[in-house]
Parts: C-alpha cells; sequence; structure tokens
C-alpha cells in the first residue's frame, strides 16, 4: 500500500470515530449516571466475595482476592 491508501484510510477512519463521539442518543448517559453505576458494580463485586477491602473511611483500598481453583 502506499502513502495515500494510508492516507485515506486514516481520514475515513477518524471522521468515523468522531461522528460515534459526537453523535447524540437518548441511552446517553451522564457522568453523574456513569459513576453510579460504577459505584453500584463495585459494591456489588465486594458483597459477592470478588473484590475485598481492606481499611475504612478515606482510607479503604481494594484487593484481589485470592482463592485456590
Amino acid at each position: 500500500m502506499d502513502a495515500t491508501q494510508f492516507f485515506i484510510t486514516a481520514v475515513i477512519y477518524t471522521s468515523l470515530g468522531y461522528w460515534f463521539a459526537t453523535k447524540k442518543q437518548k441511552s446517553h448517559a451522564s457522568f453523574a449516571e456513569t459513576k453510579r453505576i460504577t459505584q453500584e458494580t463495585i459494591d456489588t463485586l465486594i458483597s459477592l466475595g470478588y473484590v475485598k477491602t481492606v481499611g475504612e473511611g478515606d482510607n479503604i483500598e481494594l484487593v484481589k482476592v485470592n482463592k485456590d481453583i
């Protein structure tokens, strides 16, 4: 492939990526909604035992649970 084909491909996929990024959708979640979903997911993983916490309050850390399978 020559440089022209690479340039055309780059322009096409950059334009497509920009269009996907700026496309307004009804289901587009706001930052607050995304943050809430992420927090609920982490809380669920903790309650199911996939993730363990150490510490309390501002000093809480997530640690991997090591289980022999």
